[in-house]
């Protein structure tokens, strides 16, 4: 059986982000402030937009300091407008998913250990993928 887990991260700036950036590009393009929010974007926007991101083994060039893991941490960079814009993550999960930990380089500056820690729930479901009939895990993790 091949699993293959997914992470969608919920991210309610990144649609505006993107807009702005694009803009930014052209000079005749009109302009906006854009405020960063510690926390209640979504309240505030009433919305958010799912980004989905595969998870791989392989460590991010980015990633300047980890934590201890507990198990074989997965990766994922969350891209935002420009190339060099993303965010970095690390899934520390147990192969039975009796516990795991999600680090999140919220700060941006490559160190996964200084970072607030988040609250968030995993839920998991099996199914089979359309294309191959080979059966998937699909795993949401939702926090905030």
């Amino acid at each position: 059986m091949s699993i293959e887990r997914i992470l969608i991260a919920g991210v309610t700036a990144s649609l505006a982000c993107s807009i702005a950036w694009a803009g930014a590009r052209r000079p005749d393009a009109p302009s906006a402030s854009l405020k960063s929010l510690d926390s209640g974007a979504m309240q505030k926007a009433g919305y958010y937009m799912p980004q989905r991101l595969m998870l791989t083994a392989a460590k991010p060039a980015g990633v300047v300091k980890e934590p201890a893991y507990t198990n074989k941490p997965m990766y994922g960079d969350l891209k935002f407008g420009p190339a060099e814009s993303h965010v970095t993550l690390a899934l520390d999960e147990a192969p039975d998913a009796s516990a795991a930990k999600l680090y999140i380089d919220s700060n941006i500056d490559g160190d996964l250990t200084n970072d607030p820690s988040l609250d968030w729930k995993r839920n998991a479901r099996k199914s089979k993928n359309p294309m191959t009939g080979e059966e998937i895990e699909m795993v949401l993790f939702q926090g905030s």
